[in-house]
């Protein structure tokens, strides 16, 4: 097993891939560079994209299709595969000299299809279904990718009717959002339908510094975070509060009331009241984020939405942080840029 905070080598490589089986096939040859972009920040996330420049003679053409990027790991003798991402590639634009092509291709995300495939008009999902299956079943009839469901899903609270302009990607994140659920997206291409993640895929702790290069960055914001929550269902109205000596955005603390505005189109989960529901919508809108900007060594298994857990006061790096984009670059060594969140609750309902 690698050993990531050691010296290691990659040899990297680009492999085209079989569409109806998803394996490898050959390799593609002239690569000169590559860089790999996730992020989760979107309204309807892609989850990655990337840019890659290929040498090419005068005479070919880059053939646009699915392709993989592989780093073949080398420590001690011995080597891991590891994927890093599977994209629809295709031609940006080339650069001729002296009869050699410079391709600068666009990599696009396993999830495409869905963001290009419109939602059937007058689409819905009644009330009390899984809301995870759902996303399973839709995704399979357009993805071309192996697609996965961890878990047993979740019930939707209420009916939902989706918009003629929505896309079948749309949909599925309103649907995961509202179970608080997710999608991840692994190095071979494949799907992950799931919960946001509860445990680190990735800890760095005293002693682990060495995955950590120098430099964390850091931000946080109070501004207008609200300590009273109004919810109306018809004409039912449930009014949360933050009295809480303890909290610093508290009426107590601050002399007045800072509302969220009146909610009238309360979305249930799994079964809360609506003295529950405007409870658990007042903590959500009383959480704040810390955000860390760091560059850390290449670890497996690390994606947007996986959890960082860092105990390293020296470097300013501390909490259970939630992965929000990377940025990685393939050269002797992965390199990844990193910008994470931990999450910080100025009142909790209790």
């Amino acid at each position: 097993m690698i050993d990531w905070q050691s010296n290691y080598t990659v040899d990297w490589k680009i492999v085209k891939i079989n569409e109806d089986t998803w394996d490898d096939e050959e390799d593609l040859p002239g690569v000169l560079t590559v860089t790999i972009s996730r992020d989760c920040t979107d309204s309807v996330p892609l989850l990655e994209t990337s840019s890659m420049e290929v040498y090419t003679e005068i005479m070919d053409e880059f053939e646009d299709g699915w392709y993989r990027v592989i780093a073949n790991v080398y420590q001690d003798g011995s080597y891991e595969r590891h994927a890093l991402s599977t994209q629809m590639y295709q031609l940006n634009n080339d650069e001729v000299d002296y009869g050699v092509v410079k391709n600068t291709l666009n990599g696009q995300s396993v999830l495409l299809p869905a963001l290009e495939t419109s939602i059937r008009e007058g689409s819905y999902l009644p009330k009390g279904a899984n809301g995870a299956n759902w996303v399973y079943v839709n995704l399979i009839s357009c993805l071309k990718c192996p697609v996965h469901l961890v878990g047993d899903g979740f019930t939707l609270e209420r009916y939902v009717v989706f918009d003629s302009g929505d896309s079948i990607l749309s949909a599925c994140w309103s649907i995961l959002d509202a179970g608080r659920w997710c999608m991840q997206i692994d190095g071979d291409g494949h799907v992950y339908i799931m919960e946001k993640p509860t445990t680190p895929d990735l800890e760095i702790e005293i002693g682990d510094e060495g995955l950590l290069l120098p430099s964390v960055k850091r931000s946080a914001v109070k501004i207008g975070v609200p300590n009273r929550y109004i919810a109306r269902d018809g004409e039912f109205e449930e009014i949360a509060e933050n009295d809480d000596p303890s909290s610093p955005v508290s009426y107590t603390n601050l002399g007045r009331w800072v509302d969220a505005g009146v909610d009238t189109y309360p979305d249930y989960l799994n079964g809360e009241s609506l003295w529950a529901y405007a409870r658990r919508r007042l903590e959500e809108e009383s959480t704040v984020f810390r955000t860390y900007d760091y560059v850390r060594e290449y670890y497996p298994g690390v994606y947007p939405f996986s959890l960082v857990r860092a105990s390293s006061m020296e470097n300013g790096f501390e909490g259970d942080l939630r992965v929000t984009s990377q940025k990685l670059e393939l050269d002797r060594a992965i390199v990844v840029s990193e910008t994470s969140n931990e999450e910080i609750k100025l009142w909790t309902a209790v």
